[in-house]
């Protein structure tokens, strides 16, 4: 089994680039709830974007759940997206997110097309499944990256499913057959 998690909520911060935000207070203790969700699971092996926020929301469910430490998987971060300008307004942001996902084998957002970091994100997962093949694993990632990679299994638009992720999100796969068994796009209310 495989845990494909989206990172929690972060603090933006317009002058500083998404790649190096941070978990706000929220987003820590929102950690302590998806560990009640997930360690039912038994996760043997957690592993974690090597951008602070994913590393943030690893190493808190980590604690929370009992888990191993988590290792860093470079191939999980984000799209990558340095020069991507930041958008004060949700609506232009979308925009943006969007017209990338129509068109995923052109760089039309930061510096990587979104067919790029879907198949990195992929090969990454692959990598991490046949490395450890009976293993219960747990990846956190990011939320574009992550929408791309569930949407290319299963044949769905990935720009909904991207709008529906909340921070966090998970979803619980069938690397070996290629399936996602499960998704939980956000976190139920206590």
């Amino acid at each position: 089994m495989f845990i494909l998690i989206r990172h929690s909520l972060t603090r933006q911060q317009p002058a500083v680039s998404s790649h190096a935000w941070q978990l706000t207070a929220e987003g820590l203790a929102r950690c302590e709830r998806l560990a009640v969700h997930l360690r039912p699971y038994g996760v043997q092996q957690l592993f974690t974007s090597p951008e602070a926020k994913a590393q943030q929301t690893a190493q808190a469910l980590a604690r929370a759940a009992g888990w191993p430490a988590p290792q860093i998987a470079p191939a999980a971060h984000e799209t990558l997206r340095h020069t991507a300008p930041y958008y004060a307004a949700v609506a232009d942001f979308e925009a943006a997110i969007g017209a990338a996902m129509r068109r995923p084998e052109v760089c039309l957002f930061g510096e990587e097309a979104f067919g790029e970091a879907q198949r990195r994100l992929a090969g990454c997962i692959a990598g991490l499944h046949a490395a450890q093949p009976g293993a219960t694993l747990a990846l956190v990632t990011h939320g574009t990256v992550m929408a791309l990679y569930l949407a290319a299994l299963t044949g769905e638009d990935p720009f909904p499913l991207w709008q529906s992720l909340a921070m966090p999100a998970y979803a619980i796969l069938d690397v070996a057959a290629g399936r996602r068994l499960h998704l939980v796009p956000a976190l139920p209310p206590d």
